[in-house]
């Protein structure tokens, strides 16, 4: 139960982070289609927080109840939110 709460959590990250942006512009006007590079940026970092929740979660030794699902997916999310938000800064770096 723990394996698919935690890659849950990774996959609503990077999607959540991912679409945030495109949602704020889209909601003030100044967008009106879907770039690309966010496609890129949520693929890259699904991957990475992907193979980072693999060798991570398995270290942390949790009882099989719903507290510890819950922390779980706050780890993890807040995890692969952070990775997807550094890959994000580092591509808007390397764009400049």
């Amino acid at each position: 139960m723990h394996e698919y709460v935690a890659y849950a959590a990774v996959f609503i990250a990077c999607l959540a982070r991912t679409t945030m942006p495109y949602w704020n512009k889209k909601r003030q006007n100044k967008i009106l289609e879907f770039n690309n590079n966010y496609f890129g940026t949520f693929l890259s970092a699904l991957i990475l927080s992907g193979v980072i929740a693999s060798l991570l979660f398995p270290q942390i030794k949790l009882p099989d109840t719903n507290v510890s699902n819950v922390l779980g997916f706050c780890l993890l999310f807040t995890q692969a939110w952070g990775m997807n938000d550094i890959i994000n800064t580092l591509l808007l770096d390397l764009r400049k």
